[in-house]
């Protein structure tokens, strides 16, 4: 009798090991002919969105012989991005506005310093997106009223002794 060896797959999963939070990711099986996912899709190729860091499985064929490999994909956390500054001016005031909460902003002018200072014409909404270290991103909104100056009169007697 004569007994043939078959060489067993070697199976490797490629793909982000981190996503930001709701972020997806592919992974690629390789080395098979065909691939089973634990939990997922008989195909090379599984779309993947975890919620927190997650390992996945994946089974490899070829020629009756089976392989698994495991990729873990962690989740890095959202910027929780603010703004902070005044919500109302008069016409002709300036203000500043600090945004708190990433490592690096960018506001709707393109300004990259976490301050800004603004002097709106007219009520106007004014975003910056935060982003962290780990690169995930996040926006926030202020919204500035602009409102009309008051009316400023001096009643009094125009000659003294």
């Amino acid at each position: 009798m004569q007994v043939e060896v078959k060489t067993l797959p070697s199976v490797a999963i490629t793909g982000d090991a981190t996503v930001c939070e709701g972020a997806s990711t592919t992974l690629t099986a390789t080395g098979a002919d065909s691939y089973e996912w634990t939990n997922g899709p008989s195909t090379a190729e599984y779309e993947v969105t975890p919620e927190a860091e997650t390992t996945y499985t994946v089974t490899g064929t070829t020629d009756g012989c089976s392989a698994t490999a495991t990729h873990t994909v962690a989740v890095n956390a959202l910027p929780n991005v603010t703004i902070e500054g005044k919500e109302s001016i008069y016409q002709g005031q300036s203000t500043i506005l600090t945004a708190q909460g990433a490592a690096q902003y960018v506001w709707g002018d393109n300004s990259t310093s976490n301050t800004i200072t603004v002097s709106p014409v007219e009520t106007t909404q004014y975003e910056v997106v935060g982003t962290t270290t780990e690169g995930c991103s996040a926006s926030a909104t202020h919204t500035i009223t602009v409102e009309e100056a008051p009316a400023v009169t001096i009643d009094g007697v125009e000659n003294i002794c």
